[in-house]
């Protein structure tokens, strides 16, 4: 016995003991040889599951079995490691083997008859306590709703923590569930990681861990447990044992279109005319993170997608739509937008979803490029078109165009070539040689010039064919117009300069860039358009004054080009107006030397934009140009001027400003304003907003000259955005240009200035929506092309000028975040005592207030919270117990308290600011109110055991409950308590104790007792001394708010009902009137008897097969009613749970059933029954009463139920039955039907001639007794005296429904013929005759000496019987053997056996006295029984006499025991016990004087009894013929184990002669103890079945 028998703790030790017991029942120890084996075997079917797998199971050390003493105990220690599980996570039991192995013989531990001390027995093991190698964690169910290691950025993912003991078992929530971790989630790729997320204890020995990160990837696990018992130091943490192991994949979360991204032709890489191009739309989260769509968003991205091709210059463009097409791509899984450009140029390109940007959404800007020259469309033109003069260079421009009319810039070397022939001469003649170059136009990169210089001269004007051609893929074709037919003039003869035919060229006339030199060409031609270069010659000639060949100085008003420059507005005369002095405007003959390349003798104009007064330079101007034909002429204005648009410079960091945008402001003093009304410490200089609320901060642009940013493309200049510190620096802004106002203020709150053209300023709108609350510092920083050294790989970024602050270049901007108050506040609980508590113990739990966005609310956000508790489920009319939140500056959140007095299941209810929160989302489900510690005096027992239900039935098991409470009464909801529980009766004479008392574990108690006596008692209940109380069964016991008692008064009454001891009485039984209500009613009994006194049973009757239900009346009384509607028989069955109950009826039942209705007697209907209403001879039996049973009906068949009909029967014939035999005799008729007419077989019968010998014999033989004489004549003389039968009533005697009887009888046979009349008229004629048999045995005048003889087993016994009425009518029956019956009755056993089975047995039966004589032979010692039985009437009849034993036989008696088998000890008491028998068995009890039992006791080696003799003593037992034979084996001298021969002697006392009984047996007299027999050994808990046997275990 022991604890370590039923149950263990996984690796710890476990203990229990095993006491071996030897034959004689003492305690004893193992042999030398003798070995005790312990098997712990596992259930079968052991597997493993996903949440609890069980790891192999250690090698069991330090198992052992120990001898605790020298008396047989032993201990066995063992160490049990894994919980098996399968299917199901309730444990299963381990069976435990104990078997003795006593020499060669192994046999299982028997328990001495005690089955809870045998083997074997059910094991189970609990877990140890956490380890962190055999702890594991699981996946929680992911996005798809699966089990899985996933979850998404952004939203708090989950996994679950298994923790197992050292031997993988899992914990179930006990004392060793208390565990803390340290978790470590770290991305594969990355540095980042979450320290210590969020572990939640789930309450069932499991933990979930939550955490949210913001970068899609997977990430590996590392969880730690600490494994110390008191604080947890950092040196106590251990990796969990599949940590290492475990990733966690984060997937995006939903799209963000913000941060979607766009790739690809025109938007990162140039595309080119007429190829189709496509570009991808990356959906992704508000994190970054690329997301696979589903194709979704295609109609909402093709609606804000503009594709714009702007051709032109980056100052001055046309724009053209460009057509497009979104579709989904399913193989990249992105959005694709699908153009063809049709223009060379700039392809700006904006993309929002839904209206708001994606990033870069707000302009890409990429080159449109041309196709490929096409020469056809390619175009030439200038002076060497027109005209030529020998000896002067002359050039003209050539413009590459493609197939779809795109110029091409000039950047493709020997693309064109230039021939120039006397006219009508092929190009390809020596001629050619005609032709100089052809060679891109630097300063403008968009054309191409070609020069050459005629040298051919005839003396007078000749013409020239000019050819340009386009060289391409080894073929030269001409270009567009061409050949051009040129006249050449005479060297010098320039013919006279018209200044309106002056061209002027260049980008310069219409554009150009603060502080950048822009430069333009001018040319001078004749009326014929033909150039007249400006040279020293042409000059003098044209008397334009003197021309330096490197001239150097700015042509003024007496030059020949001049100008002026003015804002668009401006007064052209107002000399204060021209900025053309400011801007350094010159225009210089272009010489030989001139790095242009221009042809010698042009005019190369150049200007740099400058500030003027303080005024930036940029803006719109008016460019007026005037020129002179020669010195004595006036300057003519070419008109219109030209319109000149100058833009800013590069940004100037140092400039340039930012601050925050003055919606931004006043949100800040709205936020300041609400907190500061809250009591919220503030920094008010610094700027603060909401979380979520958007913040603006306004960058305004300006280039070193002071002017504000004017580009009306995608700026070179790039804005750089970073947090210098702040809680969360991830975030990117968005950047938006926008249009300054016309007063020069960039910001979003102003309205765009509204200018004409491309005259707009710019600003920059970088905006945030942090959401995390915090300070945070940022800088905007520029990249500033007036600093770059021109080395460098790219400009620096430089931190821009805080608004109405000195340059820094460590400016920053400072703004705090604060948590939002607009929407709904969120509560966080932060520790688990929310989820459970314990009554009358103080119940915490710390709440933290968030924002929206998550924030804590570091001080009183001053919300309302209101909280309470509520039983669930609900019950009607309960009180919410309160919540108490106060607010906790060291918790930076409230302080929730709540005090419970009654145990069970709570649904918390919180609210903030009238808003709920969501428990269940951060893993709440109920709170569970544990009760205190139980109070013995609240402990409280309920059930049918202690009387609830009222009486108690005795005989069979019952329960009650008890239930474990606190002081407040709450039910206890786990076990431990010890009870003891015992019934008494009301006078103490009967005490019992429970059979059980089962520990459910959840706070109750099952016990089961077995009531033995009826009447009044109690139920004593103790813990701790103290009577527990019950639940009152009666009003004077307990008080009104707590009806309890102790001891509990109870009241034992009679068990369950038994059918067959029921009983069911009353008229309705057997009788009723059709139409009127009848009944009977049920006694219900138990199963000994007695009277139930409850009346809960369900008992059903029948009437004629219609089933009914029986009515309760109480104290066992049932009440059974119908009403029968049809006359004819009534047969009614009572039936209890489907056996029948039994019925008191009248004697005369079976003539009392049913009811007829009244109508005319009609003799054809009316039914005669009984002896002699049928055509054949009826027989009745001498001196019984013979009924004619008239069954009385109408003509319809209908019963006549009238008691006033009256029948008469009249005898006409009586023959006596002497009169009939002498008859018979004297005819020699059938000897059988004579003797009984009742013998069936003798109806066939006929006489033989020794019959008819056998009756000759008779009749002389009556006539020789005197006896039979005498008899004979008494009959005959009774005959006389009677010559009729006996008639009962000659009247009819009604009986119940229409039933009329007529009885008569005769105490002589005979043969009877009768009539019956109705009020005096025949109605009824006997058809055959009635005969009258004798009648059954009477053994008053049987004559019999079955009394008169002597039996005895196995001798021939005998006696004689003539059967006689009583009557004295002789039954000369020889089937009367049927009747007769002899037995022998066993003493033994008290049985039965019928000696007309066994050999020797018969019956002979004398035909002429009737004498019948048996013979046997009896076996067995006891009783002979003889008896006559009647069964068809029903009488029976016996006798016994004794049956002695024969004599002692040796070979049937018996002889056994340990002191003649197993042996004896020395000097010690033996015995055996010997059976003395019969022949047949039979038990033989020793006559005292004359017989007796002697034992001789003989030494085998010499054959001789031992000197002096062993004493012994003979006892008669109990049972008969058993004898004990006590005796004490003499000790040997040596002091060793001998053997002795002991031989049973039977002994005549009075002649002294000894017959053996029993053969000499050999048998060893031990010097010590006898060997351990295992069925007496049994396992024992450290106690002892005998006291003081074992001290101190």
């Amino acid at each position: 016995n022991g604890a370590g028998r039923l149950t263990a703790v996984a690796g710890a030790e476990t203990v229990f003991f095993l006491q071996c017991v030897n034959s004689f029942g003492s305690y004893q120890a193992l042999g030398g040889s003798d070995s005790i084996t312990v098997t712990i075997i596992p259930p079968a079917g052991l597997t493993t599951t996903v949440y609890y797998v069980p790891v192999t199971q250690a090698s069991l050390l330090n198992n052992r079995i120990v001898a605790v003493n020298t008396a047989g105990l032993y201990s066995v220690t063992y160490r049990a490691f894994t919980i098996p599980r399968w299917n199901t996570t309730a444990p299963k039991d381990y069976t435990i083997n104990v078997e003795l192995t006593i020499g060669s013989v192994i046999t299982a531990i028997g328990g001495g008859g005690l089955s809870f001390q045998a083997s074997p027995s059910k094991m189970s093991v609990t877990n140890g306590r956490a380890s962190a190698a055999q702890t594991l964690t699981a996946p929680a169910l992911g996005p798809t709703n699966a089990f899985e290691y996933a979850g998404v950025v952004g939203e708090t993912s989950r996994f679950i923590v298994l923790p197992n003991d050292q031997w993988g078992n899992a914990i179930t929530y006990n004392q060793f569930d208390i565990v803390t971790f340290s978790v470590f989630v770290q991305l594969l790729t990355a540095s980042n990681a979450l320290i210590n997320p969020y572990m939640k204890d789930n309450e069932d020995g499991t933990y979930s861990a939550y955490f949210a990160m913001d970068r899609v990837g997977v990430y590996n696990i590392w969880v730690s447990m600490c494994e110390c018992d008191a604080i947890c130091t950092p040196d106590c943490f251990a990796r969990i044992g599949n940590s290492e192991q475990v990733e966690f994949e984060l997937r995006p979360g939903p799209n963000f279109f913000g941060n979607f991204t766009a790739f690809g032709p025109g938007i990162t890489e140039p595309v080119r005319v007429g190829q189709p191009a496509v570009f991808f739309v990356q959906p992704r989260d508000r994190y970054g993170n690329n997301r696979v769509d589903t194709g979704q968003l295609v109609s909402e991205i093709q609606n804000g997608i503009s594709l714009i091709t702007r051709t032109g210059t980056e100052v001055r463009y046309n724009s053209t739509a460009t057509p497009f097409f979104v579709r989904w791509d399913a193989a990249s899984a992105l959005y694709a937008v699908d153009f063809t450009p049709a223009k060379s140029g700039t392809l700006v390109t904006t993309i929002s979803i839904s209206g708001e940007a994606i990033l870069g959404g707000q302009g890409f800007s990429q080159i449109i490029q041309a196709g490929d020259p096409f020469a056809a469309y390619c175009e030439a033109d200038g002076p060497g078109l027109r005209g030529a003069v020998l000896n002067d260079e002359t050039f003209l421009y050539i413009f590459a165009r493609d197939a779809a009319g795109n110029y091409l810039p000039s950047t493709i070397p020997n693309l064109f070539a230039l021939y120039v022939v006397p006219q009508g001469t092929p190009r390809t003649s020596s001629s050619a040689r005609l032709v100089k170059k052809v060679e891109p136009v630097d300063f403008d990169g968009t054309k191409y010039i070609a020069k050459f210089t005629p040298i051919l001269w005839t003396g007078i004007k000749y013409k020239v064919d000019v050819y340009v051609t386009m060289r391409a893929a080894g073929t030269e074709e001409l270009i567009l117009n061409m050949p051009k037919t040129v006249e050449v003039s005479g060297a010098g003869d320039y013919g006279i300069v018209d200044p309106l035919q002056t061209v002027l060229s260049g980008n310069g006339l219409t554009e150009a860039v603060s502080g950048d030199e822009s430069s333009f060409l001018a040319t001078l031609q004749n009326v014929q358009g033909a150039f007249v270069p400006y040279t020293s010659t042409t000059a003098a000639s044209l008397n334009l004054g003197a021309f330096p060949y490197n001239p150097a100085s700015t042509l003024t008003r007496s030059g020949v080009l001049y100008g002026k420059i003015v804002r668009v507005g401006a007064d052209p005369t107002d000399p204060t107006t021209d900025w053309a002095s400011v801007w350094n405007l010159m225009c210089d003959a272009v010489g030989d030397n001139d790095p242009a390349g221009v042809l010698p003798g042009s005019f190369r104009c150049s200007y740099s934009p400058q500030a003027m007064g303080g005024i930036p330079p940029n803006g719109d101007f008016l460019m007026y140009i005037y020129v002179r034909a020669d010195a004595a002429s006036q300057h003519v204005e070419l008109v219109p001027p030209f319109e000149l648009m100058v833009v800013s410079s590069f940004t100037s960091a140092e400039l340039s400003t930012v601050k925050f945008s003055a919606d931004t402001i006043m949100q800040s003093q709205e936020a300041i304003d609400f907190m500061l009304a809250k009591n919220f410490p503030l920094d008010i200089a610094k700027l603060h907003t909401q979380a979520g609320q958007p913040i603006s901060i306004m960058a305004t642009l300006r280039d070193a000259f002071g002017g504000l940013q004017d580009y009306i493309s995608i700026p070179v200049d790039s804005l750089r955005f970073n947090y210098r510190a702040g809680p969360n620096t991830e975030e990117n802004p968005t950047i938006v240009r926008f249009v300054c106002g016309c007063d020069g203020t960039c910001d979003s709150g102003v309205s765009a200035c509204g200018a004409i053209g491309h005259r707009n300023n710019f600003g920059f709108n970088v905006g945030i929506a942090p959401t995390i609350a915090g300070e945070y510092q940022v800088r905007v920083s520029v990249q500033d092309f007036t600093l770059w050294d021109g080395v460098s790989a790219e400009a620096p970024y430089y931190n821009m000028t805080l608004d109405g602050s000195f340059p820094s270049p460590d400016s920053y901007l400072t703004f705090v975040v604060l948590p939002t108050w607009e929407g709904p506040q969120v509560a966080r609980i932060l520790q688990d005592g929310i989820s459970q508590a314990e009554v009358d113990q103080p119940a915490r739990f710390d709440l933290v207030i968030l924002d929206g966005f998550g924030n804590q609310w570091l001080t009183d956000p001053l919300v309302t919270i209101v909280g309470s508790l509520s039983p669930d489920p609900p019950e009607p009319n309960a009180t919410a117990i309160p919540i108490t939140f106060v607010w906790d500056d060291n918790v930076r959140g409230y302080v929730a308290t709540y005090d419970m007095t009654l145990a069970g299941t709570y649904m918390a209810t919180i609210s903030v600011d009238g808003v709920a929160v969501d428990l269940a989302a951060q893993g709440y489900t109920v709170t569970t109110v544990l009760p205190g510690e139980a109070s013995t005096t609240n402990i409280i027992a309920s059930g049918f055991g202690v009387g609830n239900a009222g009486d108690i039935p005795v005989g069979s098991p019952v329960e009650f409950t008890l239930v474990a409470r606190d002081a407040r009464g709450n039910n206890a909801v786990s076990g431990g308590l010890v009870f003891f529980v015992f019934v008494r009766s009301a006078n103490g004479a009967s005490i019992l104790r429970a059979s059980t008392i089962l520990d459910n574990q959840d706070g109750t108690y099952s016990v089961t007792y077995t009531p033995i006596f009826t009447g009044a008692g109690f139920v004593e209940i103790q813990r701790n001394g103290v009577l527990v109380r019950g639940l009152a069964s009666s009003s004077n016991c307990g008080t009104a708010s707590l009806p309890a008692c102790a001891p509990i008064p109870v009241n034992f009454v009679a068990g369950l009902t038994s059918a067959a001891q029921s009983l069911a009485s009353g008229a309705g039984l057997c009788s009723g009137v059709a139409g009127v209500n009848t009944s009977f009613t049920i006694q219900a009994k138990d199963g000994t008897g007695a009277s139930k006194i409850d009346s809960a049973d369900i008992f059903t009757f029948t009437v004629n097969g219609k089933q009914f239900a029986a009515s309760a009346q109480g104290n066992g009384v049932y009440l059974c009613q119908f009403t029968p509607t049809l006359a004819g028989p009534l047969l009614v069955n009572v039936i209890f749970r489907g056996d029948n109950v039994p019925k008191s009826l009248p004697a005369n039942a079976k003539l009392v059933c049913g009811n007829v209705t009244s109508g005319p007697l009609s003799k054809a209907a009316t039914l005669f029954t009984g002896s002699g209403t049928v055509g054949s001879d009826d027989e009745v039996t001498a001196g019984e009463p013979s009924e004619i049973r008239i069954e009385a009906s109408d003509a319809f068949g209908n019963s006549i139920k009238d008691a006033t009909l009256v029948f008469s029967l009249e005898v006409t014939v009586f023959e006596p039955q002497y009169v009939v035999i002498a008859s018979a005799i004297a005819q020699g008729l059938q000897r059988r039907r004579l003797m009984s007419v009742k013998d069936a077989a003798a109806a066939s019968y006929l006489p033989t001639k020794e019959d008819q010998q056998q009756w000759d014999s008779a009749m002389a033989i009556v006539s020789k007794d005197d006896s039979l004489q005498r008899e004979v004549g008494g009959r005959r003389t009774l005959l006389q005296q009677q010559d009729i039968p006996t008639v009962i009533s000659n009247t009819s005697k009604y009986l119940d429904s229409n039933v009329h009887i007529l009885q008569w009888s005769s105490e002589l046979a005979g043969r009877v013929s009768y009539l019956i009349r109705q009020n005096g008229e025949l109605f009824f004629e006997t058809p055959g005759e009635v005969l009258v048999v004798p009648g059954p045995l009477n053994f008053d005048n049987s004559v019999y000496n079955f009394q008169d003889q002597t039996y005895k087993a196995g001798t021939e016994g005998s006696f004689y019987v003539q059967v006689k009425d009583q009557f004295n009518n002789v039954r000369f029956f020889e089937s009367d053997q049927s009747m007769f019956l002899v037995e022998q009755i066993s003493e033994a056993d008290d049985s039965a056996t019928d000696l007309s089975t066994t050999a020797g047995f018969s019956i002979v039966m004398n035909p002429f006295t009737g004498f019948h004589t048996f013979t046997f032979t009896p076996t067995a010692k006891g009783r002979l029984r003889w008896t006559v039985e009647d069964p068809t009437l029903g009488i029976s009849m016996s006798l016994e006499m004794e049956i002695m034993a024969g004599a002692v036989s040796a070979d049937s008696s018996t002889i056994g025991g340990a002191g003649f088998e197993s042996g004896a000890v020395a000097g010690e008491t033996a015995s055996f016990q010997l059976q003395a028998l019969d022949a047949n068995g039979n038990p033989v009890e020793l006559i005292p004087g004359q017989t007796d039992f002697v034992p001789v006791f003989t030494d085998p080696t010499t054959g001789l009894p031992f000197d002096p003799p062993v004493e012994f003593e003979v006892i008669e037992l109990g049972p008969p013929g058993m004898y004990e034979i006590v005796y004490i084996p003499p000790v040997s001298p040596t002091g060793a184990d001998y053997t002795m021969e002991v031989q049973v002697f039977l002994a005549d006392s009075a002649t002294g002669a000894m017959a053996p009984l029993t053969p000499p047996q050999t048998l060893t007299v031990f010097a010590s103890n006898a060997p351990i027999n295992p069925a007496l050994s049994y396992i024992e808990d450290g106690g002892s079945r005998k006291e003081g046997v074992i001290d101190g275990v």
